[in-house]
C-alpha cells in the first residue's frame, strides 16, 4: 500500500479484526500481554540472562587463570587481551538484553499506549530496506512490523500498544470505527 494514500480513497477503509488481533487488543487494553505476545519475551529475558551469566563465568575464569600466571610468554597475554575484550563486549550486550526484557517478563502492566493520527516520516537518506516509518504520537515503528489486516493511512487516528522497555509493537487499530470504544485503553 502506498503511504500516503487517502484513506477515503481506500476501499479497505473499515476495518474488522481477525480473532487472533481482537484477543490482542482486548488485553493490551487492560495494560497485559497475551500469552503469545509474553512468549518471546519471556524467552529473550531468559536467554539473554543465561548468555550474561555464562559470560560472566568465563570472564571470572580468564581472571583466574592470569592471576594463576599465564605461560606461553607474550603471545598468552595478547589472547587473554582479546579473550576479555569479547567477553566484556557480550556480557555488555547480554546485560542491556536482559535489563530490558526481564522487568517486561515480571511487571503486572508491561503495556504502553499511544493515539493519534498517523504520521510518515520518510528516511533521511536512501534505505531500501526501511525506506520510511509510521509514527503515532510518540511511538515510531517500521512499516514491516504492522499486521498486514490493518489498512494505514494517512492522517487517520489509530491507537497503538506496544511493550514498556523494549517498546514492541503489540496491536494496532484505527480509532474512527463503531467498534472502537472495545479497542481504546481502560480508563485507570
Amino acid at each position: 500500500m502506498n503511504p500516503t494514500q487517502n484513506p477515503k480513497d481506500d476501499h479497505s477503509y473499515h476495518y474488522t479484526p481477525s480473532s487472533q488481533m481482537a484477543e490482542k487488543l482486548v488485553m493490551n487494553r487492560q495494560g497485559k500481554l497475551t500469552r503469545l505476545q509474553r512468549s518471546p519475551i519471556v524467552i529473550a529475558a531468559l536467554v539473554s540472562s543465561i548468555g550474561f551469566i555464562c559470560s560472566a563465568t568465563m570472564l571470572a575464569t580468564g581472571v583466574g587463570l592470569i592471576l594463576r600466571g599465564p605461560s606461553g610468554g607474550i603471545l598468552s597475554y595478547f589472547f587473554y587481551f582479546m579473550m576479555f575484550l569479547s567477553f566484556f563486549f557480550l556480557a555488555g550486550v547480554l546485560w542491556t538484553n536482559a535489563s530490558m526484557f526481564l522487568p517486561e517478563t515480571f511487571s503486572k502492566k508491561p503495556v504502553r499506549w499511544q493515539r493519534g493520527p498517523l504520521e510518515i516520516k520518510m528516511a533521511s537518506r536512501n534505505r531500501p530496506e526501511m525506506p520510511f516509518s509510521f509514527i503515532i504520537g510518540s511511538y515510531s515503528f517500521a512499516p514491516f512490523v504492522v499486521p498486514s489486516e490493518v489498512p494505514m493511512n494517512t492522517g487517520r487516528e489509530y491507537i497503538v500498544y506496544y511493550s514498556t522497555r523494549s517498546r514492541l509493537l503489540l496491536s494496532i487499530a484505527p480509532t474512527d470505527q463503531p467498534e472502537s470504544k472495545n479497542w481504546l485503553p481502560l480508563k485507570s
